[in-house]
């Protein structure tokens, strides 16, 4: 029994999830570059000489260090409302995968396998599994570090170099853009990954009880599918193996699913999925099962 279906439903599912987080992101760093570039404007009115705002004069009366600070607490506060919306959203897209392919599972093989609600530890397992050697947590952590250090830079160098108001807010702007496009990366990151999680977490589930199932690795079969000496994508095209068993990547790495092999040059930005079979059902089925509607699933999860 193939339920490719069902993970080409997921995948649709998740993209359009993922573009509302975009948009949510995407509005917190307008606000972000808004305020910052005010208070960049009003230190110019207050303390330019001659059109000129320099570093002896912003260092007097700790007059740069309030302003870096300030700075640092728009950041801190846009950072907290970011990593909240990209934790909220993985956690819901976790959930949301494991019970669709369960559903799916149950619905083809005709077989309650007694599938129940999720707990808080699991999802936030599922959450911090590392990619390049750091949780998602420490990840955006060091995100946040970053823009910071980067804040102090830009606007040091630029008033050392005596750059003009236009220049200054220039550089801030591209800083900001550089941190909301990693924000992005991270997100899209992370929805695959817990996607893919989550519905193998499910598949492994059903095999646990008696329903025997095979993984598929499946690419999108277009010109951006990664192919390089590191990761080639287009090799893996049509891999199946059992549900249990981990992909043979090549160059002696392995990995469970797309998007959690644990090495960057496979899972950043990677959107291969997994596509799963039944290759046999144990034990006792249930005609009516395959009546089952998604809804009717999940309340019985509850």
């Amino acid at each position: 029994m193939d339920l490719e279906k069902y993970s080409e439903k997921l995948e649709q599912w998740a993209d359009k999830r993922l573009k509302k987080i975009e948009g949510s992101i995407r509005l917190y760093y307008r606000h972000l570059v808004n305020v910052a570039l005010g208070e960049l404007g009003k230190v110019y009115a207050d303390y330019e000489e001659d059109g000129v705002l320099t570093y002896e004069s912003m260092i007097k009366y700790d007059r740069l260090k309030k302003f870096i600070d300030s700075l640092n607490e728009h950041v801190d506060t846009m950072s907290i409302e970011t990593i909240n919306s990209i934790t909220n959203h993985l956690a819901e897209s976790y959930v949301y995968s494991y019970q669709w392919m369960g559903w799916a599972i149950e619905n083809e093989a005709e077989k309650n396998l007694q599938y129940t609600s999720l707990k808080a530890e699991q999802i936030s397992a599922a959450l911090d599994n590392p990619v390049k050697g750091l949780t998602l947590s420490e990840t955006l952590e060091k995100n946040r570090s970053d823009i910071i250090y980067k804040i102090q830079q830009d606007v040091t160098q630029s008033l050392v170099r005596g750059s003009t108001y236009k220049d200054m807010a220039s550089s801030l702007k591209e800083t900001f853009e550089g941190d909301y496009a990693k924000a992005v990366r991270v997100a899209r990151t992370e929805t695959h990954r817990v996607r893919e999680q989550g519905s193998l977490d499910s598949a492994k589930r059903a095999n646990e009880k008696g329903v025997i199932m095979l993984k598929k690795w499946r690419n999108m079969r277009d010109s951006r599918v990664r192919k390089s000496s590191k990761a080639n994508h287009i090799k893996m095209n049509g891999k199946q193996i059992p549900v249990d068993d981990m992909f043979d990547l090549g160059r002696g790495e392995k990995g469970t699913a797309p998007g959690n092999t644990g090495y960057a040059h496979h899972d950043i930005n990677c959107r291969c999925i997994l596509v799963y079979e039944i290759e046999d059902v144990v034990g006792r089925t249930n005609d009516d099962l395959a009546k089952q509607t998604f809804e009717d699933f999940k309340k019985a999860m509850a």
